[in-house]
């Protein structure tokens, strides 16, 4: 216990910029749910669903991988990982408004979101110079910021205009929080001077990168099935009753970007500290996730009524199977953070594609007979699945290290 509050208390301004980001990404949720149509909100969900995959292929985890360099071997410039993530991030672009082009999906409502997207995936790779030279504050506030003002411009969109006027003002935060902050940030250093790019960090970035993007995945494939078989509500609905569990995953997350550093090196200089980290980490995702699963059991059908309005109250029980989803979620994310900060890139892409494999055919199973509830079940399933095998992978690399 004395070792999760001190954690908690060194990693408090990454923990609270990510919780605060994550909130607000759940309060415009809430004012799309509140404040506009079923239809608008799935639109906003598929649109999300569409590009979020493609920008985490793109982001090739080269936040992590920089992290990973400064604490091993130091390899490579900082600059390398930036203008590599900003190329990336244009194709990733260009892939979304061409899926645009080709979809029935509205091509306005796709290209607002992917934007939005791309400014995220820019700052993130700033986000990667202060994480891994402990500079948290900064990157707590940006996401601050940034999540602040997100809330206020879609309020005000929504209340005075319209739906896409809303997105306008949301992906105009984003800019100038970019501009006149992330990016004033990194100038200073004096790393982004000058055009530097090494094409060999894709040899682990692509890895990272397709595994991130399968991963993703475990999420959008649902909602693709849920927009074919049940309409494109559907798709909303699964989302606004996701993104409990995807609030918890960043304050997760928020754990794992600052013990990734500490679990490279204790890796590689004491194998006991890192067992003290990892199953630090893992009690702290346990015990939220069990935590989660008693509140909705207990207030599931008062916090939907209460967040989301009486339309969305019926839905208790696909809440509580949603809790359970997510407690298998925050164990894999620990592990998955683990499996790389160890150096174990490669190997993931193997496990994914085994994992997308079975989402894509849990879904065929599920969702055409269940519906909204099938698609919950899929990402139990999935997330089950992703947990065992990670956990077997660190397994068996510790087992090998320790002979």
């Amino acid at each position: 216990m004395k070792e999760v509050k001190n954690l908690l208390g060194k990693a408090k301004w990454l923990i609270g910029g990510n919780f605060v980001f994550a909130f607000s990404q759940w309060v415009i949720l809430i004012l799309f749910a509140r404040l506009t149509s079923q239809d608008n909100l799935g639109q906003y969900s598929l649109a999300l669903a569409i590009a979020a995959p493609l920008f985490a292929i793109s982001n090739l985890q080269l936040r992590p991988l920089y992290i990973l360099d400064v604490n091993s071997q130091k390899k490579y410039a900082y600059s390398q990982f930036y203008y590599l993530r900003i190329i990336a991030s244009f194709l990733a672009l260009i892939c979304c408004l061409i899926w645009g082009l080709a979809s029935h999906l509205s091509f306005w409502v796709l290209l607002l979101v992917s934007l939005l997207k791309f400014f995220e995936s820019y700052s993130d790779i700033i986000y990667a110079y202060y994480n891994a030279h402990d500079k948290t504050k900064l990157i707590s506030k940006s996401l601050f910021i940034k999540g602040l003002f997100s809330i206020v411009a879609v309020f005000l969109g929504l209340y005075y205009f319209d739906f896409h006027t809303s997105l306008v003002l949301f992906l105009s935060v984003y800019f100038f929080v970019w501009v006149f902050l992330d990016n004033l940030y990194i100038l200073k250093t004096k790393e982004i001077h000058s055009f530097n790019l090494n094409l060999s960090i894709l040899r682990s970035a692509i890895p990272m990168g397709i595994s991130l993007g399968i991963v993703t995945l475990q999420s959008t494939i649902p909602r693709l099935f849920l927009h074919k078989y049940s309409g494109i509500e559907s798709v909303g609905i699964f989302t606004v009753l996701s993104y409990f569990i995807i609030v918890g995953s960043i304050f997760i997350n928020s754990i794992c970007q600052y013990l990734s550093p500490k679990i490279t090196g204790a890796w590689n200089t004491s194998i006991a500290d890192f067992k003290k980290y990892l199953m630090t980490a893992l009690g702290i995702a346990g015990g939220l996730g069990v935590l989660a699963i008693i509140v909705s059991v207990i207030l599931g059908e008062y916090i939907l009524n209460l967040i989301y309005g009486n339309a969305y109250a019926v839905y208790e029980k696909e809440l509580i199977l949603i809790m359970c989803a997510g407690l298998a979620l925050y164990l894999s994310t620990v592990l998955g953070y683990t499996l790389t900060a160890i150096g174990i890139i490669k190997q993931q892409v193997y496990l994914f594609s085994a994992l997308l494999i079975l989402t894509l055919f849990v879904s065929y199973l599920y969702i055409p007979q269940y519906g909204l509830t099938g698609g919950i079940y899929t990402l139990i399933i999935s997330y089950i699945f992703q947990c065992l095998l990670a956990f077997s992978m660190i397994f068996f690399h510790l087992k090998g290290k320790q002979k």
